[in-house]
């Protein structure tokens, strides 16, 4: 179990108006200061583990691969210019679950973590159909402690 939070940022800003009514509005040569649009996950994961024979130092060789399952707690929309602040809650259309697979390549305490979205990141609203073909894709480092 887990939780997981991604931050796009960008030049494109969700605004919801007073009726609920979301727009996708494009920033593109405007100033602002910050802008972004930021899930929240609660994640479940299953994963094999290989572990090689621990040498002196007690490191050992490690790979694992696994499948992931979220479930979307929250989505907003945040912008703030020199003037202006507002963060928009509850913003609709993005996938409220989320799956893919991942796998962890490493020695010692820092490995080489990579993960494949399977599912759409958005299903419906403003952002369609630009973002139909959006999935999570990630590469990093992960620290094992």
């Amino acid at each position: 179990m887990g939780y997981s939070a991604h931050f796009f940022h960008g030049n494109l800003h969700i605004d919801v108006a007073e009726d609920g009514t979301q727009t996708l509005v494009d920033l593109t040569g405007t100033t602002f200061e910050r802008n972004r649009l930021a899930l929240e996950f609660a994640d479940a994961a299953l994963e094999v583990r290989y572990r090689s024979q621990v040498n002196r130092k007690g490191r050992y060789n490690r790979v694992y691969l696994g499948g992931l399952a979220g479930y979307r707690t929250d989505a907003y929309s945040y912008y703030e210019d020199a003037n202006y602040r507002v963060k928009f809650y509850n913003v609709k259309g993005f996938n409220r679950m989320r799956f893919g697979v991942y796998a962890k390549l490493g020695r010692g305490p820092v490995n080489f973590y990579g993960q494949w979205g399977l599912s759409p990141l958005v299903t419906s609203g403003p952002m369609l159909p630009d973002w139909s073909a959006a999935r999570f894709y990630t590469l990093g480092l992960a620290v094992t402690l």
